[in-house]
């Protein structure tokens, strides 16, 4: 059997690597140290001020801010959201589907 384009797109070779829904959730993860970094900075809040909000140590916030770390728990991720004044809004979305893309040459025109 010919197999063509084997790892054509990077989705494609986590998938057949079996590490796509690893590497979706770190992904997720590296969002979320973002967004929450992001906030931090807008509302002047310290990562000091941070942990003491959460309850918890320093440490604790670094591990959690740390894109690769991925022991995390529903509960810190929202902990950590409302101690810079923000809501957690998990959600469920649909997988993300490969397209077959169209190559159009020269004097040819997309299919309407």
């Amino acid at each position: 059997m010919k197999r063509r384009n084997v790892g054509s797109t990077i989705d494609s070779l986590f998938r057949e690597t079996g590490e796509l829904a690893e590497m979706e959730e770190r992904l997720s993860k590296r969002i979320f140290v973002e967004q929450l970094r992001r906030a931090m900075r807008r509302r002047r809040v310290s990562l000091s001020e941070v942990a003491r909000r959460m309850h918890t140590s320093r440490p604790s916030v670094y591990r959690l801010l740390d894109p690769s770390f991925s022991g995390v728990t529903l509960e810190s991720l929202v902990r950590a959201s409302a101690a810079v004044g923000m809501a957690l809004e998990p959600r469920l979305v649909e997988p993300r589907r490969l397209k077959a893309r169209q190559r159009i040459g020269p004097g040819r025109r997309k299919a309407a």
